[in-house]
């Protein structure tokens, strides 16, 4: 909760679900607003934070209409300060009660965090929260898998466009090489879902 003690260590409780996209466009920063809006609309009791953690361009500012003053780029620059607090400080509320931390700086798309920082803001967000969800946009790097290392679902994007699901399915080959294991944690989430595509949805089902 948000009155644990600044001095306290992170101890995990909250759910984190990663959101990416098999590509780019398929309304992966959608998927994770509205999946966010949700969660704090079915349980307002329940705190809610969104981790905007697209390297390629995160949108998740101008799609909620929020202008925050800060984002991962200042919780990297002050990494030794990080705790509870810092963090909270650090992140924007929006109207329905969601936790809004961005990116911050463009120049963050060239950006590779070290490990050990990713690893303790997300453990300071679990923390804090009883459900993180993170816009992953949809390329699996070094800064990527300690995210979804530590995710308790993946939700995976994909449409029924046969383009989409071959660079879906080599998105999970990437996960396999960066030794992502998704046992049962996977969720595939198809968009625009057209039922009478009897072969088209095969192929996604072979994914």
């Amino acid at each position: 909760g948000f009155h644990q003690s600044a001095k306290r260590a992170p101890i995990k409780h909250g759910s984190l679900f990663g959101i990416i996209g098999g590509k780019g466009g398929l309304g992966t920063t959608t998927v994770a607003a509205n999946l966010a809006l949700s969660l704090k609309e079915l349980h307002p009791e329940r705190s809610v934070a969104i981790i905007d953690y697209n390297f390629r361009g995160g949108e998740l500012p101008i799609f909620l209409n929020v202008k925050p003053d800060y984002g991962f780029s200042d919780l990297s620059r002050n990494f030794p300060r990080l705790d509870s607090t810092f963090l909270l400080n650090h992140m924007t509320e929006h109207p329905s009660g969601v936790f809004l931390l961005p990116l911050g700086e463009d120049e963050l798309s060239d950006l590779s965090l070290p490990t050990e920082e990713i690893i303790k803001t997300f453990e300071y967000l679990t923390a804090e929260f009883d459900f993180v969800v993170v816009d992953c946009g949809h390329v699996v790097n070094q800064s990527l898998k300690p995210v979804l290392d530590q995710a308790t679902q993946i939700l995976v994007v994909c449409d029924m466009n046969v383009p989409s699901i071959r660079r879906t399915k080599l998105l999970f080959d990437s996960m396999k090489r960066w030794e992502i294991h998704l046992e049962d944690r996977r969720k595939l989430v198809l968009m625009r879902c057209d039922s009478t595509a009897k072969q088209t949805i095969t192929w996604t089902e072979d994914i």
